[in-house]
């Protein structure tokens, strides 16, 4: 098959664009606001000549400046950047009041809404994630940036990437309800259920497991994973459980430095050790230990001194007895009252909350001689993994559950449910039994197996007794010696049915219609399923709005496909498919097209001149394209119609959002008189995507805003010229007059010894090269830049420009040198919002000093005044200019925060621009000149001791008390790793 066009000329002008945006400096977009602009810095009593003030208009702000007039310029980009992005005009000029708002506004409306989990990457979370919130797995979550709460409410993700869960250091998860975060990677990377760089706080009424994948040579699996001496606390009645996959080096339940649980449950498992530390119970706090990887039924009592968890102990559960806990020899019982609660039983989890009366399952097992297993009121059973309650009979009747009001069981698990033989005459078995002339339903993807026991004379025996029976979207396997089922039933439509006057499935399974009574009273053995979502045929179209209620998969012309209905999530791999149908594929609203390898989805059904509408892909709203692979979605023809010709065509006003990693090639009919467009959507959201797309009437439906960090070209005819090159932001539009558009998110490139390095409009694209003798890596999904013995000397005032929220992970040792400049700030590093400095390295910031005053020079700039945080045992030396003009700082940054790294900086103005309080037990000295002083302290955590005086500041760690340079060059991975 030939390449399609877009696929060429795309390629063709990335290369363009890469030499195009050499010259774009981007460092005047780093310019302070502070300084120039309407600077408060400048008294009336100074004496300005008029050749030394210049006049500067933009956006109707006129602006008064004291530099020379070649530097008018470069204050216009500055303040018509801040106004495009949406600041107001007060905080364009300096007012800090409104820029956190603002920035967030910026990036919402630049990257779009944060997202859920996705069934093949990791569900990631930074430190400048937006609120948001979701439905996923069964559950809802939610994430709260202010505190880096992320709550879980019944959540299911299980993800074939090697991290399920990704969290910024200092999070904290709120549980309700029981979750499960587990990865089924396999592969030569680390793999863990969680993954911290940091801090984790545990909390919460509910339940979690967390599980890591299996790991290759050289690899660890973990439950738990915290990286950078990462502490971990589980507390407020929360129950977690952590286990480590298979792996060839280590796998253990939880990684961590230190372990604090309070009034908690922890159960750890891994094949290598149950954890990474030796713990101490605390006095008379109950655990259980085992040297295999299963539960122990020894109970011993912690002494607050004994280290219990030491290289023999596989299996371990610490925590306090759970009084709901089901029992072998009486009914598990939750009553209208019982107040919500969480627990482990075997290598199970539960979860009981009041509010909503709904009690999650998760692995559990509850196997009893009472005569009713489990018994509730009414309320809610919510399915995860393989769950089993049984009761294996009494001396009278026998139920597995006993609900006295109408029971719904949902989620995405299995319940196998046994009654055993009723002991007397006159008494029956029933696996679920719902009393009271209330209704049964099993609906959401779960699969419930009923099987009652055999009764003696006069007793009755049913699998599911209930006044009513509702299934949607969920299997039910009933069994009894009198009837399957205590009712008729209508099956409904999309779902199959078989029926059998005998304990034994005997006959072939047929569709229900939803009007006809097939499950009667002869029906011993009745088995209920929703139809599966059948795959793509040549002559009609693939539709998912009537088959969408369960998973379903298959291959078609080389390539597979898979449905996930909890999620709506279809993925194509590799799948070349056309019809002649009217239509490709239709999907339900809120779908995720998840796209892997090259995919083809058209429609062939044109008639020249007819009233006949065709499309490659419909969807009845929004839709999310998202993975690593091309989608080419077309109309198979040019033949002239007066009707609709789209390629893909979103109804209800749905939005398309094409996310990270994915490329869309939408073409509608490139002739006719219709309505011919590439894409028919109420709005096109990019967020790390690219896209194609051509229409006769136009490319797009409605107008589309390209985002910073992403190059676009758009023509008014078919074939798109391919030198019309433009640069994203709020003001570039593609509108109706554009019959051709594409874009893509711009190129990273290297550093070079003429020019600052712009990291900053690479937000979406991943990138790592050789420059020097070092190497580098830039992961954008991260926002992660790793520098290994690397040193970028240029002759620009700015050395490296980053956005927001980025880590620098060091390996070696780095230096990153700024030269000077005419005007602006010379900076060696400057950040557009918060900065982490982490790893094993080190890192020198140095700037050099502006020819003109009032400039300066800044080792480590935040342009937003954020929070500087240095960690992993990173050993940071920031040097701004010795002059001792305003803003020559070491660091000029809001906020800094040191955790097991050191810092040393110095600048002729100050050593960092805010003032800054040494934590209890870190040595620091500090002198009122930019040479090193030898008077060292020790900080308090409360004396404020670096201020305005002081243009040395030395902040070395317990870890590193001497405050020497760790030798890295011997002990560190000298390769790259963009992966990681």
């Amino acid at each position: 098959m030939d390449e399609p066009r877009s696929q060429r000329t795309k390629v063709r002008r990335r290369t363009e664009s890469t030499a195009d945006t050499g010259t774009t400096t981007g460092i005047e977009y780093a310019l302070n606001d502070g300084i120039a602009i309407g600077d408060p810095a400048i008294s009336a009593d100074e004496t300005v000549t008029a050749t030394t003030i210049d006049a500067v208009s933009v956006g109707g702000i006129e602006l008064r400046t004291m530099h020379r007039p070649g530097l008018d310029k470069e204050i216009e980009r500055l303040l018509q950047y801040k106004l495009d992005l949406g600041f107001t005009q007060e905080a364009a000029l300096g007012d800090k009041s409104d820029t956190t708002a603002m920035r967030d506004e910026t990036k919402r409306s630049a990257l779009g809404a944060p997202t859920g989990p996705c069934q093949t990457e990791t569900w990631n979370f930074s430190d400048a994630t937006l609120n948001a919130s979701g439905f996923y797995g069964g559950g809802m979550w939610s994430w709260k940036q202010s505190t880096k709460t992320l709550t879980l409410d019944n959540i299911t993700h299980v993800t074939s990437d090697n991290y399920a869960l990704w969290l910024p250091p200092g999070s904290t998860i709120n549980l309700q309800g029981v979750s499960t975060l587990g990865s089924t990677y396999e592969g030569l990377s680390d793999t863990s259920g969680i993954y911290v760089r940091g801090d984790l706080t545990i909390c919460g009424t509910g339940a979690l497991r967390a599980t890591g994948g299996t790991a290759g040579p050289d690899s660890d699996s973990y439950g738990i994973s915290l990286d950078s001496n990462g502490a971990l606390t589980i507390a407020g009645g929360a129950t977690v459980v952590a286990k480590g996959g298979e792996a060839c080096d280590i796998s253990l339940g939880i990684r961590v430095s230190n372990l604090t649980i309070t009034n908690a449950t922890l159960v750890a498992c891994g094949d290598t050790r149950a954890m990474s530390l030796d713990y101490t119970v605390p006095h008379r706090y109950p655990y259980f230990v085992n040297e295999l990887t299963a539960s122990s039924s020894t109970n011993l009592t912690g002494d607050g001194l004994t280290k219990i968890v030491n290289g023999k102990h596989k299996w371990v559960q610490i925590g306090p007895a759970i009084s709901y806990n089901p029992s072998r020899s009486s009914s598990w019982e939750f009553s209208p009252t019982t107040k919500s609660c969480s627990g482990s039983y075997r290598d199970g989890v539960w979860a009981w909350s009041l509010d909503t009366k709904t009690l999650t399952l998760n692995g559990m097992t509850h196997v009893t001689k009472a005569e009713i297993a489990l018994k509730l009121s009414s309320g809610v059973i919510h399915l995860q993994g393989a769950n089993r309650i049984v009761s294996t009979g009494g001396s009278g009747t026998s139920k597995g559950i006993d609900a006295q009001g109408s029971l719904t069981i949902l989620g995405d698990g299995t319940l196998d449910v046994e009654a055993g033989m009723a002991g007397q005459t006159d008494q029956s078995s029933s696996a679920i039994s719902v009393t009271n002339k209330r209704t049964l339903e099993i609906r959401g993807g779960a699969t419930v197996i009923a099987s009652a026991g055999q009764v003696v004379r006069g007793g009755e025996s049913y699998g599911a007794w209930a006044s009513n029976l509702i299934i949607s979207g969920a299997t039910l396997i009933a069994t009894g010696n009198t009837r399957a089922l205590s009712s008729n039933f209508v099956v409904p439509s999309m779902h199959s049915y078989l029926t059998s006057e005998t304990t034994d499935s005997t006959q072939d399974s047929h569709p229900g219609n939803g009007k006809t009574t097939i499950i009667d009273h002869t029906s011993r053995y009745a088995q209920i399923a929703p139809i599966p979502p059948a795959g793509p045929t040549l002559e009609s179209r693939w539709d998912f709005l009537t088959t969408a209620i369960c998973d379903g998969s298959g291959s078609y012309a080389g390539g597979t496909w898979s449905w996930k209905h909890s999620t709506k999530t279809l993925t194509l791999t590799n799948l070349q498919y056309s019809t002649s149908a009217d239509c490709g594929l239709v999907l339900p609203s809120d779908t995720t097209l998840v796209i892997q390898g090259y995919n083809h989805v058209s429609s062939s059904s044109l008639s020249a001149g007819k009233n006949d509408p065709s499309f490659g892909i419909v969807a009845m709203g929004d839709l999310t394209i998202t993975g690593s692979g091309t989608l080419y979605c077309a109309i198979d023809s040019d033949t002239a119609t007066t009707s609709d010709a789209t390629g893909i065509h979103l109804n209800n006003k749905g939005a398309l959002r094409i996310l990270r990693g994915v490329y869309v090639d939408a073409r509608g009919s490139e002739v006719g008189r219709g309505r011919h467009y590439g894409i028919f959507a109420a709005g096109l959201i990019l967020n790390g995507g690219s896209f194609y797309a051509v229409g006769a009437r136009s490319a797009l439906s409605s107008t589309c805003v390209i985002p910073r960090g992403y190059l676009y070209c758009a023509s008014q005819t078919v074939i798109s010229p391919d030198a019309v090159l433009e640069e994203g932001g709020s003001q570039a539009t593609i509108d109706a007059s554009h019959k051709n558009a594409s874009a893509w998110p711009i190129p990273v490139t290297g550093p070079s010894s003429e020019r600052g390095w712009n990291l900053e409009p690479s937000i979406y694209v991943d990138g790592h090269g050789e420059y020097g003798r070092g190497q580098w890596a830039w992961k954008a999904s991260t926002k992660t830049l790793t520098l290994i013995r690397f040193t970028h000397v240029t002759k620009a005032g700015l050395a490296l420009l980053l956005p927001g929220d980025t880590t620098i992970h060091l390996k070696g040792d780095n230096a990153i040198t700024a030269g000077t400049l005419d005007s602006g700030v010379p900076a060696g590093i400057i950040v557009l919002g918060a900065l982490t400095i982490t790893g094993p390295g080190s890192l020198t910031g140095t700037s050099n000093t502006a020819t003109r005053p009032p400039q300066a020079g800044i080792g480590i700039y935040l342009f937003y005044d954020d929070t500087l945080t240095i960690t992993g045992g990173a050993y940071v030396t920031a040097t701004g200019s010795e002059s001792d003009l305003i803003f020559c700082y070491g660091v000029s940054a809001s906020a800094l925060v040191i955790r097991s790294g050191c810092l040393i900086s110095s600048g002729g103005a100050r050593a960092i621009s805010a003032d800054y309080i040494v934590p209890r037990g870190y040595k620091y000295c500090a002198g009122e000149t930019t040479s090193p002083s030898t008077d060292e302290h020790t900080g308090d955590g409360e004396t404020t001791i670096i201020h305005d005086i002081h243009k040395y500041a030395k902040i070395v760690t317990c870890c590193n008390p001497a405050g020497t340079k760790i030798p890295t060059h011997h002990s560190v991975d000298e390769s790259v790793e963009p992966s990681q």
